[in-house]
């Protein structure tokens, strides 16, 4: 049971394998509701309103899954949390809600800081600079630094990525072409594990082309 919750499911999630994420959810829900376990039954809850914000950000699916988070977070259980509230803020922003979702990535940073529960900390302070990135450059790149130090101090590759990714493309829509490029290619040669993540083909993508301008740059 704990796997499904704190590793199986989450990885699936996280790499954005959308069937092998659908099938933990599923298996986690089955034999949670076979055991009457309430905390368990309200993860799954809460895991499959993360999977369906893949697709979907509609307001029934966001109340969905705020009323989800509200039933976990009654029980007492916080080992997802962070992770599901970074993603619910994503959602919000998805639709159009910023301040909401600032709101929601404050409030969980917050309760990082309270909780000594920092697990998550450096995606969520990456969530808040693609937030402001539209208005507010400076400080959404002191986000995305921020995210890839403690998640580097964490050792925490996957994340790292994430912040490095965020702030390299920032950077390239500056024409810092060679920074991000210099940001980029330090991290995924890091990488040995994750490199079929879609954010590891992204991050990619996005060297391949800083480094294709970068020379233009230069001339």
């Amino acid at each position: 049971m704990y796997v499904l919750i704190e590793a199986w499911v989450p990885l699936a999630l996280l790499s954005a394998s959308v069937d092998r994420a659908a099938r933990a959810i599923n298996a986690l829900a089955d034999v949670a509701a076979r055991a009457g376990l309430n905390v368990a039954q309200a993860c799954a809850r809460a895991f499959s309103e993360y999977l369906h914000s893949f697709d979907d950000t509609d307001t029934e699916r966001l109340h969905a899954y705020r009323a989800a988070l509200n039933d976990l977070e009654s029980l007492g259980f916080e080992a997802p949390r962070a992770m599901l509230v970074a993603r619910y803020a994503c959602s919000l922003g998805r639709a159009g809600r910023r301040d909401d979702a600032l709101a929601e990535a404050e409030r969980a940073l917050d309760r990082c800081a309270a909780t000594g529960d920092r697990w998550f900390e450096s995606e969520l302070v990456r969530i808040r600079g693609e937030l402001l990135s539209d208005t507010q450059a400076d400080e959404a790149q002191a986000c995305f630094a921020m995210a890839l130090d403690i998640a580097s101090k964490q050792g925490c590759r996957s994340l790292q990525l994430r912040a490095a990714t965020s702030l390299a493309r920032s950077w390239h829509r500056q024409g810092r072409y060679a920074d991000a490029v210099s940001v980029l290619s330090t991290v995924c040669e890091s990488i040995h594990e994750g490199r079929d993540w879609s954010d590891y083909r992204a991050a990619q993508t996005l060297l391949s082309r800083s480094a294709e301008e970068e020379p233009a740059a230069c001339d």
